[in-house]
C-alpha cells in the first residue's frame, strides 16, 4: 500500500521531546530562568535566548554540528558583562561581537597566502573592531555610573578686568590680580590736582 497516513507519519517520526524543565511553547510572557535572565537581562525567556543565539552567531570557525559549543561560548562572555536590563544585554552582545570580529580579522590577516592589501586591511579592520569593543564597555561604565566625568570647554570669554580657570579647581584661594589703575580725574579731588601748579603766562613765565 502507498498511501502512508499522516498518523503513521508521526508515529514513525515522533517530535523531539522538550528539554527538562523547559517550557514546551515560548511566548512573550514566558519568563526566563535565573541563569538565563543572568545573560539576557531581560527577565523574559523569548529576548534572552534570542541575545544569547545571536551572539552564539557571531564566534567564528565553529562547525554547524557544534552549535551548542558557540552558545556556552556566548554564554560565558555575556555573563563577564552581568547585564542588568535588556539594554546592557545589548551592549554586552555587540562588545562580544566586535570581540571576535577582531580576532577572526587578524586570523585571516595571518593566513600565509593572504595578499599583502587584504591583509593590511584585515589589520585595519582588527584595529577597528577592537577600538569599537573599547568604546562599548566604556558605555556601559557610563551608563552604570562607573565612567569618569568629562566636562568639555568650547569656548570661553573673560571680559576686561575678569578671571578664567580652566583646569582642576581646587579649594585653594585663587591669586588675586592687582587694581586696575584709576582713570584721570576718578578717585581724586580735580581741584587738588592743579593746586600749586604754575599758571602759564603768555610769554611762557609761570606765576
Amino acid at each position: 500500500m502507498k498511501a502512508i497516513s499522516t498518523a503513521s507519519k508521526v508515529k514513525a517520526n515522533p517530535s523531539k521531546p522538550s528539554a527538562p524543565g523547559s517550557p514546551d511553547k515560548v511566548d512573550s510572557t514566558t519568563p526566563s530562568p535565573p541563569r538565563i535572565k543572568a545573560l539576557g537581562g531581560s527577565g523574559m525567556l523569548i529576548w534572552d535566548m534570542m541575545i544569547i543565539n545571536r551572539t552564539a552567531f557571531t564566534v567564528p570557525s565553529i562547525p554547524v554540528n557544534e552549535k551548542d559549543e558557540s552558545k556556552i561560548i556566548a554564554a560565558t562572555a555575556l555573563s563577564a558583562f552581568a547585564p542588568q536590563d535588556a539594554i546592557e544585554a545589548m551592549i554586552a552582545s555587540q562588545a562580544v561581537a566586535l570581540h571576535f570580529a577582531s580576532l577572526e580579522c587578524s586570523r585571516r590577516a595571518m593566513l600565509p597566502q593572504q595578499s599583502a592589501d587584504v591583509a593590511s586591511k584585515l589589520r585595519k579592520d582588527a584595529a577597528n573592531s577592537a577600538r569599537a569593543m573599547i568604546d562599548m564597555c566604556e558605555a556601559l561604565d557610563r551608563r552604570r555610573g562607573k565612567g569618569p566625568q568629562v566636562v568639555r570647554v568650547e569656548r570661553v570669554v573673560v571680559n576686561e578686568g575678569g578671571q578664567a580657570v580652566v583646569g582642576n579647581v581646587t579649594n585653594a584661594s585663587l591669586p588675586t590680580s592687582p587694581p586696575a589703575p584709576q582713570a584721570i580725574g576718578q578717585g581724586a579731588n580735580p581741584i587738588s590736582m592743579v593746586e600749586g601748579a604754575p599758571i602759564m603766562t603768555r610769554e611762557g613765565e609761570g606765576v
